[in-house]
């Protein structure tokens, strides 16, 4: 996997300006960075959904799919904990959750 190669430089890059071209997962998503960030920087991200909140070390992914029907997650800074509001519908029916 590509991403396994690169720094912690390049990886924080890729989380504050975007530029995954050329780093897409099977699933046509950006490549999972998370497990590679060594960063001291708290990165919260989203677009990748997932069932609850997935954090990785000081990653927090936040897209917990309410396009889709999920939740909408939002995460309380400083204290980081979570507020969750389900979505009144799936508002979106193509790929994804």
């Amino acid at each position: 996997d590509v991403m396994h190669t690169l720094d912690t430089k390049k990886i924080e890059d890729i989380c504050i300006y975007g530029n995954a071209a050329g780093f897409k997962g099977e699933d046509g998503f950006p490549a999972e960075w998370v497990n590679d960030y060594k960063g001291n920087k708290i990165v919260v991200y989203g677009h990748k959904v997932h069932d609850n909140p997935h954090i990785v070390g000081k990653t927090y992914g936040l897209d917990t799919g309410c396009v889709h029907g999920g939740y909408l997650t939002a995460m309380l800074y400083p204290e980081m904990t979570f507020i969750q509001v389900k979505a009144k519908q799936q508002y979106h029916h193509g790929k994804g959750k």
